[in-house]
């Protein structure tokens, strides 16, 4: 039986994803080239064209190194198939063995290439508890000074930081009776975004009364594509439990309420799917999600008792994803067999406008406050 890969097949892919990248860096040039003709038509004159192109031009550079970096992983790949070729007689079966472990290397290279984990922060917040939550802020910023401008005058404290994502807080992180962790999605890692998701976080703040954490601590797909991926979940998983440990180590007696977005409820399902230990959390809520990778909200373990929510208004397009058996990342946790409670979002709502929308911040606000609050409407998805 022959490797399940051969190495013309690998070759042929890596060829063709080299004519796709010379193809991406060529158009590329021609979108450089026509920017600043494009430009002087926008509202504040050429520069602000030029701001406002670069947050919608397709990022073709990256595109094409990320295809040439897996197209030379192939090829690796493709030469050690080629050795394969030579054993024979008693060690076929070995061949095979060691052809189908080369493949499954393979496709995790790859997989890494394309969306690999993030780089610690230079400072936990676990090794800090000894500062107040100001001066972590200002330990934070003294170390990542390039930060200073998107903070000032946002009331929000700098938490950690890393080459590939922040976490801060709005609220009094020490004294507030709950802490709301919010776990973004797709982009989410791109700092172009960051003050919108600290805008969030303010709102979050305002609803629920909460110490509201913008936590964007993980390497987050960059497109929707990418967001087909597992992996970046899985890394991103791993940090967000040890950043809730951080939470419930300094401030035991605290309740803590873990709300993971579109991309980033897979995060926070995951997070929450670990044999070792529940997730430091008393409730975890989902809201627009892609799916879980669970059979039922029973196989979520949370340190609270206050459980599993999920809201996806019936106009956000993410429903078109899952259903209630499976989808992208697994099951529809708003499904009715899932086992979460399940909340309604006001009418019309679509997919990144939950924030803005009373009845989705009135079940998080609800939701926030733990059992026996029942201010806030729930219902299955569909009916609203």
């Amino acid at each position: 039986m022959a490797p399940a890969l051969t190495a013309l097949r690998l070759r042929a892919a890596a060829a063709g994803l080299r004519a796709a990248a010379a193809d991406a860096r060529a158009t590329g040039r021609d979108w450089a080239a026509e920017e600043s003709a494009l430009a002087v038509d926008v509202a504040g004159g050429p520069a602000a064209g030029v701001a406002r192109l670069a947050e919608t031009s397709p990022p073709w550079a990256e595109t094409a190194a990320q295809m040439t970096a897996v197209a030379s992983v192939l090829d690796l790949s493709a030469s050690l198939h080629e050795r394969l070729i030579g054993w024979e007689g008693p060690l076929a079966d070995l061949a095979d063995a060691f052809g189908a472990v080369l493949d499954r290397r393979c496709a995790e290279e790859v997989t890494a290439l394309c969306t690999p984990p993030a780089a610690p922060p230079g400072r936990r917040l676990g090794d800090l508890d000894d500062l107040s939550p100001d001066a972590v802020h200002e330990l934070q910023l003294t170390e990542n000074p390039e930060l200073a401008p998107l903070f000032a005058g946002s009331g929000a404290r700098l938490l950690e930081a890393g080459p590939d994502g922040i976490v801060a807080v709005v609220g009094d992180l020490d004294d507030a009776d709950t802490t709301l962790t919010f776990v973004a999605g797709v982009g989410s890692s791109k700092p172009e975004s960051w003050p919108g998701h600290l805008s969030r976080a303010r709102d979050l703040h305002a609803a629920t009364g909460a110490a509201t954490v913008m936590w964007l601590g993980y390497r987050a797909p960059s497109t929707l594509t990418g967001a087909v991926a597992r992996e970046p979940a899985a890394n991103g998983a791993a940090d967000l439990r040890t950043f809730q440990a951080s939470l419930a180590a300094r401030n035991p007696g605290q309740r803590r309420v873990v709300l993971g977005h579109s991309y980033g409820s897979v995060v926070a399902a995951r997070a929450a799917r670990d044999d070792r230990a529940p997730l430091e959390a008393d409730d975890l809520v989902l809201v627009g999600s892609p799916g879980v990778d669970a059979k039922n909200a029973g196989e979520l373990s949370l340190a609270g008792a206050g459980g599993v929510h999920a809201i996806t208004s019936a106009s956000d397009p993410i429903g078109l994803t899952v259903d209630a058996r499976d989808g992208v990342h697994g099951r529809d946790p708003t499904s009715p067999g899932f086992g979460a409670r399940v909340w309604h979002a006001g009418r019309g709502v679509d997919h990144s406008g939950y924030w803005a929308d009373p009845v989705t911040l009135a079940a998080l606000a609800a939701i926030t406050r733990g059992p026996g609050d029942s201010t806030g409407v729930y219902a299955p998805r569909g009916s609203t």
